[in-house]
């Protein structure tokens, strides 16, 4: 995936390990709403990469007109749209931690 989207960035092993363990406790404080001032525009920049990255899947699905696009990576806008609309509605939260917390 690194060397196909990302430019080769961060195809070692242990760079993955890392980023995909960063991206796990950053899904688990979204889920259940801890730090979310912090957690939400970190969520929504890290979306906002992964789009750019596939944005020929995003534009055409089944790669009719622009080539090297998957259909399995078009939800990533959808994805992204969600991460905006939590970020934008933040205040609204009621039931989270940090809500919860005060």
């Amino acid at each position: 995936m690194a060397e196909s989207f990302y430019l080769g960035i961060g195809s070692q092993a242990i760079v993955q390990n890392v980023f995909g363990g960063l991206e796990v406790l950053l899904g688990l404080f979204v889920v259940a709403g801890l730090w979310r001032k912090r957690a939400y525009p970190v969520t929504f920049v890290v979306l906002l990469i992964t789009a750019l990255a596939v944005w020929k899947s995003i534009l055409d699905p089944w790669g009719w007109v622009l080539e090297g696009s998957q259909v399995l990576f078009y939800p990533s806008i959808i994805i992204f749209a969600g991460a905006m609309v939590l970020w934008g509605t933040m205040d609204e939260d009621e039931m989270t931690v940090d809500a919860l917390m005060g």
